[in-house]
């Protein structure tokens, strides 16, 4: 479905779980993580986190098998969302670029996805009475006063509509395990600690996606 966050164009639909190898990703991920909680080559100093971004030949660990269905999948879902882009012609492609897996207290720094246009991050593993969804920071100018202007008298807007989002100087869409959330990667964002245990690890697949325009020819 589409929806706004802080009015920019996103996409959430829910993947069926018996679509593709879910039991066998989350087994793959789990025995990476048994080996190294802190797996994490890109952001050593500012997040607990276990990923494999700039990691992926290192022979440790093994590589989810990603071609059994979800590269498929993923092309459907991203297909629906730009259906819904009003732009002259073109046309998008994705990698899968990192696979992230948070325990205890385990955490995310803030950061954009600066090569390319958008990204997409699909719960695989996600239980919202102990994981915490991703944060996105508001890029609107005055959203970091919104909470000293009229903070006693502004009305309550509710926190589960996204389109209330441009109220939030900070905000989190609500996320059921097996959703698929597509954003402009623009759009800053971190993943608050954990309140799980060990046993109970927060999953998710992410895609880095480009969209080229096609309507000129080079």
């Amino acid at each position: 479905m589409k929806d706004q966050l802080f009015g920019m164009p996103i996409w959430q639909e829910n993947i069926n779980p018996r679509s593709y190898n879910k039991q066998q990703i989350i087994e793959t991920i789990t025995r990476n993580y048994q080996k190294n909680r802190g797996r994490n080559e890109w952001w050593p100093e500012e997040s607990d986190v276990h990923h494999m971004y700039d990691d992926e030949d290192n022979e440790e660990f093994e590589n989810p098998d990603w071609d059994h269905s979800l590269k498929n999948l993923y092309m459907g879902v991203l297909q629906r969302y730009f259906n819904t882009i009003s732009a002259e012609p073109f046309e998008f492609n994705f990698n899968i670029a990192n696979y992230t897996c948070y325990g205890k207290s385990q955490y995310i720094q803030e950061h954009i996805h600066p090569h390319c246009d958008f990204v997409a991050i699909h719960y695989v593993r996600f239980d919202p009475m102990v994981h915490t969804a991703t944060r996105f920071s508001s890029p609107l100018a005055f959203a970091k006063y919104l909470e000293e202007i009229r903070a006693n008298t502004r009305i309550k807007y509710q926190t589960n509509d996204t389109v209330n989002s441009w109220i939030f100087p900070k905000y989190e869409p609500e996320i059921v395990e097996d959703d698929m959330l597509i954003h402009p990667a623009l759009l800053e964002h971190d993943v608050r600690p954990q309140q799980c245990d060990d046993d109970n690890l927060r999953i998710a697949v992410v895609l880095n996606i480009n969209a080229l325009d096609t309507s000129t020819p080079l």
